[in-house]
């Protein structure tokens, strides 16, 4: 193993999982056949790594090698707050026989949170005047929540 692939390796995996979860979800029948339906879900912010990438080593000249510049997992992005809702109303055709009309919205607050960002510092350049490149884009966000969808259905039972 070259020992540049093995440094700051210890710690929490990258955008791999929420260490906190929580849901709650609810329904109840309304008058004239309607239901109406919701769920909160809070997930706890995924971590991340800043990383940089080393270029010009004698093994991997083309492609480089990328250490990370803290502990794996250092870093975290913010918790996610979801608002699922749901409508809908059903009619009753004889004993076998259901038409339900629903409509569903996904993320109604909208919320933006980030879910992934550029995490790449920069470049270091072996053998180079300016060893430090660092990327213009780091920390910006490369992925956020699906904003608000709003959903109708028609289910026919029978």
């Amino acid at each position: 193993e070259d020992i540049n692939g093995l440094f700051n390796v210890d710690g929490t995996m990258d955008l791999s999982f929420s260490p906190w979860e929580f849901k709650l979800t609810g329904a109840v029948d309304l008058p004239l056949n309607f239901q109406f339906s919701g769920q909160y879900i809070y997930y706890s912010g995924w971590y991340w790594t800043p990383y940089v990438r080393v270029r010009n080593l004698d093994y991997n000249a083309y492609t480089g090698r990328y250490m990370n510049l803290t502990e794996r997992g250092s870093q975290q992005l913010p918790a996610r707050n979801l608002i699922d809702l749901r409508l809908a109303w059903t009619a009753n055709f004889g004993k076998a026989v259901n038409l339900t009309l629903s409509a569903e919205c996904f993320n109604c607050m909208n919320t933006d949170t980030v879910l992934q960002l550029t995490t790449r510092w920069g470049d270091y350049r072996l053998g180079s005047g300016n060893p430090w490149r660092p990327n213009s884009s780091f920390g910006n966000p490369t992925q956020i929540e699906r904003p608000r969808e709003i959903r109708a259905g028609i289910r026919l039972d029978f």
